[in-house]
């Protein structure tokens, strides 16, 4: 198992400003959109296609299978969400989508979603976070120019 962790860059719109803007595979400086504005999101998946793109929220109407639905495939959501409803990882996974939890500052949290499969984790303490992988033998996998 692999996880990412850190502070993440929210990347909350950008201006398609022309008619026939998009990003290619080849263009790898971009991994990830996300966005809190659901219109943002079906806007990057229609102009980026191959590219993840997570809805950052957690609102019931917008629930994984929802959002699937309308070819966004990541989610992007505050970790008591899993708490409060397991079936948001499953119906995720069921779906192929990258799964992203924010924001995870007590270790006991990062370690119960660590071992329920989350991709992501976003922290205000990633030295604790790097700690924890090391204690459990996990690879961590760090942003950068040779990110893959």
């Amino acid at each position: 198992q692999k996880v990412f962790f850190g502070f993440s860059v929210r990347l909350l719109s950008i201006i398609f400003g022309r008619k026939n803007f998009s990003f290619t595979k080849k263009q790898s400086f971009l991994k990830i959109f996300i966005s809190f504005d659901l219109q943002q999101c079906l806007l990057f998946a229609e102009k980026c296609p191959g590219f993840t793109v997570q809805y950052l929220g957690s609102e019931d109407n917008r629930n994984p299978d929802a959002l699937a639905a309308l070819g966004i495939n990541g989610i992007d959501t505050n970790f008591w969400k899993f708490y409060s409803d397991p079936t948001w990882y499953t119906k995720a996974r069921n779906h192929k989508m990258s799964v992203n939890a924010w924001t995870v500052d007590e270790k006991e949290h990062m370690r119960t979603l660590i071992l329920l499969g989350v991709d992501y984790i976003t922290t205000n303490h990633p030295e604790i976070c790097r700690e924890l992988l090391q204690e459990m033998g996990i690879e961590e996998l760090k942003a950068g120019k040779n990110f893959k």
